[in-house]
């Protein structure tokens, strides 16, 4: 079950996000968590498994709100070190944990941070099918076809407008509303820190 954003705020105190960062590794731990989920839901998303009634709508629902609500508490703390490896620096915590992978030209590919991997996922979340814009048929996996380059492309769009197709319906379903709604709402707790410092 999805956990509304008046349940995270009750279960998750501040006192708790604050304690949370007493203890590096596993704020880590939760950070990374958390962006891979939000990766899981872009996959499936891409395998066109993304409707309103599974798992993957829940668990994007939840990690934006618990991501909303922890933001601001670590803003509050970014001239510690820690929390700035952990969001910032590729691998996180210790020099140990930023293993390399290869690629196949064998050049070695430093993991990245986890800061930039969630703030990558949201803004993947703003023009996800199925969560904020509508279902498209032939735009998953290998039936994705060209990306248009001389128009936009109507199939990612929030609205039908100056470009776009009059087909698209003007107001969108609630539910996108509110998933658009939540993820700009996250996106604006993690890009305002000057706010919380």
């Amino acid at each position: 079950a999805s956990l509304s954003v008046e349940d995270i705020f009750e279960v998750i105190s501040p006192s708790a996000v604050r304690n949370l960062r007493k203890r590096p590794r596993n704020l880590q731990l939760i950070l990374r968590k958390m962006a891979s989920s939000m990766a899981s839901v872009c996959a499936s998303t891409d395998e066109g498994q993304l409707t309103s009634q599974n798992s993957s709508m829940t668990a994007a629902l939840t990690t934006v709100r618990l991501l909303t609500r922890m933001a601001p508490f670590l803003h509050e703390a970014l001239d510690s070190s820690e929390v700035h490896d952990i969001l910032w620096r590729p691998g996180g915590l210790a020099e140990g944990d930023a293993k390399t992978s290869t690629s196949n030209g064998g050049e070695a590919k430093s993991p990245p941070s986890c800061g930039s991997e969630l703030l990558h996922y949201l803004g993947c979340f703003l023009f996800l099918p199925g969560f904020t814009i509508s279902p498209r048929t032939k735009m998953t996996g290998k039936h994705r076809g060209e990306i248009p380059k001389h128009r936009v492309d109507e199939r990612v769009v929030w609205s039908g407008g100056v470009g776009i197709s009059d087909k698209l319906t003007a107001m969108p379903a609630a539910p996108f509303m509110k998933a658009r709604t939540e993820v700009l709402g996250c996106l604006l707790a993690c890009l305002s820190g000057p706010l919380f410092q």
